[in-house]
């Protein structure tokens, strides 16, 4: 499921140059690295920002949810009822709902989702055959009064942007394409150095792996 952000890089590298890279191409797989991720976190902020616009506009509070074939999943073990997260996740801006976790599944069964601030009411809950779920932090704590209590979960969430990501299937082509669509826009970008000599650079400023 998925490939890491390195891999879809060295794809972007290879249609961006062809069969090889030449020796005067300015590029490099870092570049690669850094703009993929750039391209990939702005594709889940637009997507985020317009579906939060439809739900505003609907005077909802409803979680914004993501396709399925735009996420990564992950298998958690629970212990005592707390799953902790070894993975980034998204988070966007306004969000009160934590939608970079999208769905918690326990087998065939998707757990319910509620907030931290609607724990208190876990109490309150008669004896029911649900499983609650809340994020607190890096870990996911499940409620149940039932009978029924998972060991292991599955999780599916947007991933955050980093070099260790991996990217969900259905965007490896679009952010291949895109990302070399952005790079040949930026060929010929010069910048003149300290010593009058125009060199063909781009973000020398920058850590091009701290993409987050």
């Amino acid at each position: 499921m998925g490939k890491p952000i390195d891999i879809v890089a060295q794809y972007s590298q290879d249609s961006f140059y062809g069969d090889f890279k030449p020796d005067s191409g300015f590029f490099t797989l870092d570049d690669f690295i850094f703009h993929c991720g750039s391209v990939l976190g702005e594709y889940y902020r637009q997507e985020f920002a317009a579906k939060y616009a439809e739900l505003k506009a609907d005077k909802t509070e409803g979680l914004v949810s993501f396709g399925d074939d735009l996420l990564n999943s992950e298998e958690l073990t629970v212990k005592d009822g707390v799953a902790e997260i070894p993975f980034d996740f998204a988070s966007f801006m306004y969000d009160t709902q934590a939608s970079g976790i999208q769905m918690v599944y326990s087998g065939e069964e998707l757990l319910e989702r509620i907030s931290s601030a609607q724990r208190w009411q876990l109490k309150h809950i008669p004896f029911v055959s649900r499983v609650f779920w809340y994020l607190d932090g890096k870990k996911i704590k499940l409620f149940s009064k039932g009978i029924c209590n998972p060991s292991k979960i599955n999780v599916f969430f947007v991933p955050g942007i980093g070099e260790n990501m991996i990217v969900p299937d259905g965007l490896v082509q679009y952010v291949v394409e895109t990302t070399v669509s952005l790079l040949r826009s930026k060929e010929g970008v010069v910048k003149e150095t300290n010593d009058g000599n125009k060199n063909k650079i781009m973000e020398s400023e920058i850590n091009k792996r701290a993409i987050k």
